[in-house]
């Protein structure tokens, strides 16, 4: 993939709604979430929860932790800093 394309799809990866409400749900809850707790709570599927988790991991914006079979989900550092931007963002639109 060509580095435009891949700034291409990082960049609507951000303007779709359920990675930026798993960013902020994740940042808002500060601890570490199974997948399922996720999905139930911005209101997507456990599948879809589950793909858009892992290009965040892709993007070095949240970090998987196995339990047994279970997996935890939570933000790394740089993930911490774009969800406080997202959140920073929507605060400012709704002025």
């Amino acid at each position: 993939m060509s580095p435009q394309k891949e700034n291409e799809d990082v960049y609507s990866l951000f303007l779709q709604e359920k990675p930026r409400k798993i960013l902020v749900y994740l940042k808002k809850e500060n601890k570490q979430l199974y997948i399922a707790i996720i999905s139930k709570n911005v209101n997507a599927t456990y599948a879809h929860t589950f793909n858009v988790l892992k290009r965040l991991e892709k993007l070095n914006l949240v970090s998987f932790k196995e339990s047994g079979r279970i997996k935890l989900v939570k933000l790394t550092e740089l993930g911490e800093e774009v969800a406080k931007v997202i959140i920073n963002l929507m605060d400012l639109l709704r002025l």
